[in-house]
């Protein structure tokens, strides 16, 4: 494939991949402050790995690191000042979640998950019946921050994408 073909489909771990972990910062953590990324790239020009280190005017950071290069945990843990939360992997279709508090105790919570589409699907739903415009789950100005880290993210490692012409 040429370059310009690879690139003309706009995927790469980034667009592909990294949205979800990206989403979830963003729904725990909410729009960050500053953003830190580098990249490794393929010779097809897209990018095989990302790592991203966001912060918080609260003082938190999240780390999210994504790669079509190999297979790896697709877990997620939040880690706080009382406890930490592990969603297994893949952590967007969670059989379980664990809760570890600082003491040592820990609580393991069986998720009803068939596949990771079905509560999206569900809200989809929802929505059209009720005639809404958006989520109220997940609103669009919600889409749009992380929309807008992934595009600081882009800047900084150099992701451009060709604009075919017509």
């Amino acid at each position: 494939m040429s370059t310009f073909n690879a690139l003309i489909l706009a995927g790469g771990a980034l667009l592909d991949m990294g949205v979800y972990p990206l989403a979830l910062a963003h729904a725990v953590l909410g729009r960050p402050s500053r953003t830190l990324a580098f990249a490794e790239f393929a010779e097809t020009g897209v990018d095989e790995q990302v790592s991203i280190a966001l912060a918080y005017p609260s003082g938190a950071h999240a780390t999210v690191y994504t790669s079509s290069r190999g297979l790896g945990p697709k877990s997620s843990h939040i880690l706080g000042t009382r406890a930490r939360v592990e969603l297994e992997r893949p952590f967007n279709v969670p059989a379980s979640l664990v809760m570890t508090a600082r003491d040592g105790a820990r609580w393991t919570f069986d998720l009803p998950v068939e596949n990771g589409l079905q509560y999206e699907v569900a809200e989809f739903a929802w929505g059209v019946e009720a005639g809404a415009m958006e989520s109220t789950l997940h609103p669009l100005a919600d889409s749009i921050a992380v929309l807008e880290v992934m595009d600081k993210v882009r800047e900084q490692i150099g992701l451009a994408f060709p604009i075919p012409e017509k």
